[in-house]
């Protein structure tokens, strides 16, 4: 692959990839007592909802240890009445509330040369979002790092796209999050790439051709480029890019 684009198939994949030790699950968002009466309080939680507050965590009784899972409406009523204030790190991803980690001078350096990169790729007729929601399914809104939509801002006015031609997500470590819950997710609604971009590996995870089934999405293509390989997106094929240019 030296010096060329990518190509249909690899001999590289995804276990080429090491293991980062510091690599964490993703940190769940904890609500204290005066958050979870106020949900009761709104309807976020209703007289069906046979649940109780453990260590910050809603449990439904009666269950080995289920958690109480929300819904898009729930989470943003969550944001509109206050129990998320407007300065919290946080996306919902398949009815749990994760908090997402803060960002380091690698991956804010490394989200800027990519977004200059997509801005070259995508012209007149696609919008460029950052760390904006996609709101997929009932249960899950997440804010990728970059997000490429067809159409413009004005199509956007009255709700988050649902689905989008590019995802990108940045991580400084091989995140188990963005590595195996997210594709499937982004899968599901028919997203045609998604970038997964290795601050500290210097890789680029790249999955392609999306199928959608009972149990969730998945990709049918996952090819692993590293600096030295070129690159192009599905939505612009004839522009190559150095995976070099993603990396300081």
């Amino acid at each position: 692959m030296e010096g060329g684009s990518i190509p249909p198939a690899s001999t590289k994949n995804i276990m080429d990839i090491p293991a980062a030790p510091e690599a964490e699950q993703p940190k769940i968002r904890l609500f204290n007592r005066d958050e979870y009466y106020k949900m009761a309080e709104v309807g976020i939680l209703g007289p069906e909802d046979r649940v109780e507050l453990l260590g910050g965590e809603i449990f439904i009784k009666h269950t080995d240890c289920e958690t109480r899972r929300f819904t898009r409406d729930e989470y943003y009523k969550m944001a509109e009445v206050g129990i998320l204030r407007p300065d919290e790190r946080v996306e919902l991803i398949e009815g749990e509330i994760v908090e997402m980690s803060p960002q380091n001078a690698p991956h804010a350096a490394t989200l800027i040369l990519a977004e200059e990169i997509v801005r070259g790729i995508f012209g007149d007729g696609y919008v460029v979002r950052i760390q904006m929601p996609l709101d997929i399914g009932e249960k899950s809104s997440p804010e990728p790092d970059i997000l490429v939509v067809a159409g413009s801002a004005r199509d956007q006015f009255k709700g988050h796209p649902k689905t989008g031609v590019l995802v990108i997500e940045i991580t400084d470590s091989s995140s188990k999050s963005d590595i195996t819950t997210k594709p499937g997710i982004y899968a599901s609604v028919g997203i045609q790439e998604y970038w997964v971009v290795l601050v500290q590996d210097r890789k680029i995870i790249v999955h392609r051709s999306p199928a959608s089934g009972t149990g969730g999405g998945q990709y049918a293509d996952i090819t692993v480029v590293e600096p030295g390989d070129q690159i192009s997106a599905l939505g612009n094929p004839t522009k190559l890019i150095s995976v070099s240019d993603f990396f300081v």
